[in-house]
Parts: structure tokens; C-alpha cells; sequence
């Protein structure tokens, strides 16, 4: 009787500790239920996007996020603001063909996901155009225009912020246009 105690106890632990080891020792792997797109790569299961896609699968486009038409005040250094707006628009950097008509070849222009154009209204002369980050979503411009320039677009809270830090001949300017978006692109 000693003998089936101890055979069924040795017995219960050696269950439980297979059970133990097998259960921990197989963990399953986060990637494979998760579908990154637009040439994403999941790491520690997430998806990490390449530059100008964003969202938990890669879905979105960048620019996207920023297109559309927006109504708001510029700023220049601490004077009054003064009503303006502006608009955002994917720049087209590819096309693919969709077919022929009369003999000639048809191409649909293809939106940027990364690269915007900006143009404010009271400067329609002075389109800007940048590419998002892929590391904060901002888009930052350095040209030579206006004595040499930093402008930086960036979406916060839902409102259209644009800074430009510019230097003529009469020292450094501080632009800022904030707008929210009035209408989809």
C-alpha cells in the first residue's frame, strides 16, 4: 500500500511539473497574427511603419493626416493676428497606368504618403514643401528664402500649427499660422 502512495504521488508531482514546463516554455508569437502593411515589419508585435505610412497596421497615409483646408490667424512676433488660411496637399510623386483611350496611355497621378505642399494664403507666392518624419510626424523646412528660413508643420490637438523662423536684413521673424481644418482635400 506504501509502495501505490508513494508510485501515485511521484506520479502527480511528475504531471504537474511537465505540465508547468510545457505550458511556460511555449510562448506563441506576436507577429503572427498581425498583417503589417505597405512594407511594414512587425517587431515585439507592432507594426513598425516605413516612412510616410502610420496606424497599427502601416494602413494610413502621413499625409492624410495632414491634407485638407484650414481657417485660422497668422502671427508675426507679438503684433496682432490677422485672419488667414491655408491649404495642404499631398504632392504627386508617382503615377500608375490604368489603361489605354484613342491610343494613348492613361495614368493615374499617385499621392505622396510623405510629402505635403503648403501654401498660406496672405503669401500665395511661397509654397513650401517637406517631408513628414517618420520618427515625430513633423514636417521641418530649412530653405534660403527670407534670409534663410526654418519652418516647421506639425498637427496639435487637432489644430494646424506652422512656424517659420525667418531672418531678413532686419533681424529674426517669427511667423505662426494655427488653423483648424475647414474642409477635407
Amino acid at each position: 500500500m506504501k509502495f501505490w502512495r508513494h508510485s501515485l504521488l511521484a506520479a502527480i508531482a511528475f504531471i504537474g511539473i511537465s505540465l508547468t514546463v510545457v505550458n511556460s516554455s511555449c510562448t506563441e508569437d506576436e507577429c503572427t497574427m498581425l498583417k503589417c502593411r505597405n512594407n511594414g515589419t512587425c517587431v515585439d508585435g507592432y507594426c513598425k511603419c516605413p516612412t510616410g505610412w502610420e496606424g497599427t497596421q502601416c494602413e494610413s497615409m502621413a499625409s492624410d493626416r495632414f491634407k485638407g483646408r484650414y481657417t485660422g490667424t497668422t502671427e508675426i512676433n507679438e503684433a496682432p493676428p490677422a485672419i488667414d488660411s491655408a491649404v495642404i496637399f499631398p504632392l504627386i510623386t508617382d503615377s500608375v497606368y490604368i489603361g489605354t483611350v484613342n491610343n494613348i496611355k492613361v495614368y493615374r497621378p499617385v499621392p505622396s504618403a510623405s510629402k505635403i505642399g503648403f501654401i498660406r494664403f496672405s503669401r500665395p507666392d511661397d509654397t513650401l514643401m517637406g517631408t513628414i518624419s517618420s520618427t515625430d510626424g513633423k514636417v521641418v523646412i530649412n530653405d534660403g528664402k527670407y534670409g534663410g528660413r526654418t519652418v516647421t508643420i506639425i498637427i496639435d490637438n487637432g489644430k494646424l500649427v506652422v512656424t517659420s523662423v525667418e531672418k531678413p536684413s532686419s533681424g529674426n521673424e517669427t511667423i505662426t499660422f494655427v488653423g483648424n481644418k475647414t474642409r477635407e482635400w
